[in-house]
């Protein structure tokens, strides 16, 4: 498995989501960023030191380092892009039915000045689908 990894050129353009403790809403939120992998070696030595998780799929290396929370991802941007958005936009859909369906079951939409609890209720409702 090595020997794969170590034929990737130092200085490629990478991709990767990167964990966020500001903006986390649960522990699989990434930020998807670029850059550039240029310490192959230490790649190298910090996989032989078990601080690596890897895997190859479809002729891309996905790496998380497990101590910076960083999913590193070598591949090409506008797919890795279009993986992306095609995966939030799907997310933000169900978020936005499942709140539409608490809207109703709760009356908000004929209300017009909802109390504080059913207010409440919504959003501990919408929170723990969020989860």
């Amino acid at each position: 498995m090595l020997e794969e990894i170590l034929v990737i050129r130092e200085s490629i353009p990478i991709f990767y989501y990167n964990k966020d403790p500001d903006k986390a809403l649960s522990d699989n939120y990434y930020i998807l960023q670029s850059g550039f992998f240029v310490a192959l070696t230490h790649f190298a030595n910090e996989m032989s030191n078990d601080k690596l998780r890897y895997v190859i799929l479809e002729n891309k290396l996905y790496a998380l380092d497990e101590l910076s929370d960083v999913l590193l991802i070598f591949g090409q941007k506008e797919k890795l892009s279009a993986e992306v958005l095609s995966s939030v936009k799907e997310d933000l859909k169900k978020a936005a039915n499942y709140l539409n369906q608490l809207f109703n079951k709760y009356q908000l939409k004929i209300a017009p000045n909802p109390s504080i609890d059913i207010i409440d209720k919504v959003a501990y409702e919408f929170g723990e689908y969020l989860k």
